[in-house]
């Protein structure tokens, strides 16, 4: 597909128009009346008439006959009428020429931003055509574009505009219609966010960068389970946090009015021994002593993966112990008090490196996916102030993209890289390794990119094992957990309509 880009939430409209001539439709009907004529002419011109008082045997069987050869004639005339109208058909189709349907986005962007409104021509013809489209845009015309496209051919544009002015505005591309919304300036704001040193976290750390100017995040340091930041945000003490997802289903069970705007991560999920260990698969955990943080989504993996290789209960089957942190879960472990824990990056990685712990192979295995983290938002915050959401949304967004581009094999200008060794505290080598262990492809790494969407399969999988292993003890409907997922924002930050988002 061309993209041209012209100076100057998504919902897709189309419109389309072709070039087929009334004097060929006049020619079908001309061909098809004439046809009807030809052959009732024939019909009547054979009628023969008998009166039925001078009726005999011998006539009868005549007319028998000859009635019987007018209808064989009538049908072979039907036919080839049906046969003469098809061929028109084909023939009309065959020189039809080129048909275009168009269509319009409905961006969002506030007062002074450049908003993008993206247009596409498509010819659905069956030959190469040229046409002229214009935008207009609040009943001003924008641009006015000829368009040459051979069959089944698409060009893209986009065009860019900005207003001073609040307030919505008409969009049409000929006969396609979307709405420009310029939003009101952002009142000085500031936004309270829950923090963690999660590797998955960098965006979200880092988006802070990208705010307004009339905007600030204060950070809320409750602790790296996500527990402490789920209880806080159904206070209202913060706005929004990213974490694990059962949190969420949790908070839902128990009707908190939280929603989620985006997912954030997947993998990065470990269960960890010591070298010295004879922990060789999970299923040697039964029986174990285990630490964990209990009830969080990395918790859940390994229960998961337990249930798999045929450890129906593992919530009795294993000596499971709570531990309030991940480094103190890690130093369980390392100090010989449990025989294995079940961590998260980059906690994981810091203890390889240190060369006293190791991998357990299978934390997958049975798993729904690796969905395991979103940016969730209390709901109450989101009514109030939308701007400062979208502005949110926006700028991890773009914070993503940025990291996505700049990391994977750059060494020093690997930024995503410098953030988790800022963050961390841990040297180039075990930051990468815990990034590398942290994306659902270990060999793309982080350049692969998180997902911004749910895959919502994956999410009610994981409702039905909470409800199995009793984290929660109703079963959260789809239904509830679709009506708290808002990708609306999403939506204007990517450019791209919600229907598009999920998987």
């Amino acid at each position: 597909m061309d993209e041209k880009v012209i100076k100057g939430g998504e919902k897709l409209s189309f419109n389309e128009k072709g070039q087929t001539t009334g004097i060929q439709y006049a020619l079908i009907i001309l061909v098809i009346i004439s046809l009807i004529g030809s052959w009732m002419a024939v019909y009547y011109a054979g009628q023969t008439s008998v009166p039925e008082d001078l009726a005999t045997k011998s006539d009868i069987e005549s007319l028998s006959s000859s009635m019987s050869s007018k209808i064989n004639s009538l049908s072979n005339t039907l036919s080839s009428l049906s046969d003469s109208v098809s061929n028109i058909e084909e023939k009309i189709g065959a020189v039809s020429g080129a048909r275009f349907s168009t269509s319009v986005n409905s961006p969002t962007v506030g007062v002074g931003e450049t908003a993008e409104i993206k247009a596409t021509v498509t010819n659905t013809g069956n030959e190469s055509g040229t046409e002229s489209f214009t935008l207009t845009v609040g009943g001003e015309e924008v641009s006015s574009e000829e368009v040459t496209l051979n069959p089944g051919e698409t060009k893209a544009f986009t065009f860019e505009v900005e207003k001073d002015q609040s307030g919505s505005y008409d969009i049409e591309f000929d006969g396609s219609v979307g709405t420009l919304t310029i939003q009101p300036p952002i009142e000085p704001h500031v936004l309270k966010m829950g923090y963690s040193r999660s590797v998955h976290n960098a965006p979200f750390r880092m988006a802070k960068n990208y705010l307004p100017e009339t905007m600030t995040v204060e950070w809320v340091d409750l602790g790296e389970y996500g527990m402490g930041r789920a209880a806080a945000l159904a206070q209202g003490m913060i706005v929004g946090y990213s974490s694990s997802i059962p949190y969420f289903i949790t908070m839902l069970e128990d009707d908190v009015p939280v929603y989620l705007l985006m997912q954030t991560a997947e993998g990065g999920q470990a269960v960890l021994a010591r070298e010295d260990s004879d922990i060789q698969s999970v299923e040697d955990l039964e029986g174990k002593t285990v630490s964990a943080g209990l009830f969080t989504g990395t918790h859940l993996f390994g229960l998961s993966a337990l249930i798999e290789k045929g450890i129906e209960n593992p919530m009795e089957a294993i000596n499971w112990k709570d531990f309030k942190s991940p480094e103190a879960a890690v130093i369980a472990l390392k100090e010989g008090k449990v025989d294995a824990t079940i961590v998260w990056e980059p906690w994981a990685s810091r203890a390889i490196a240190e060369g006293w712990g190791r991998r357990v192979p299978g934390i997958y295995d049975g798993a729904w996916g690796r969905a395991s983290q979103g940016l969730f938002m209390y709901g109450p915050y989101i009514e109030e102030h939308p701007q400062a959401v979208q502005a949110w949304v926006n700028t991890e967004y773009e914070a993503q993209q940025y990291l996505i581009a700049n990391s994977k094999g750059k060494g020093e200008g690997d930024v995503w890289l410098q953030e988790t060794m800022e963050v961390s505290g841990m040297d180039e080598p075990t930051a990468s390794a815990a990034l590398q262990n942290a994306w659902v492809d270990p060999e793309a790494g982080p350049s692969g990119g998180p997902p911004q969407v749910p895959k919502l399969e994956e999410w009610y999988a994981m409702r039905d094992l909470m409800y199995e292993v009793g984290m929660i003890t109703e079963n959260v409907s789809n239904e509830t957990i679709r009506s708290h997922i808002d990708l609306s924002y999403l939506s204007n930050a990517t450019g791209k309509p919600e229907d598009e988002l999920y998987y």
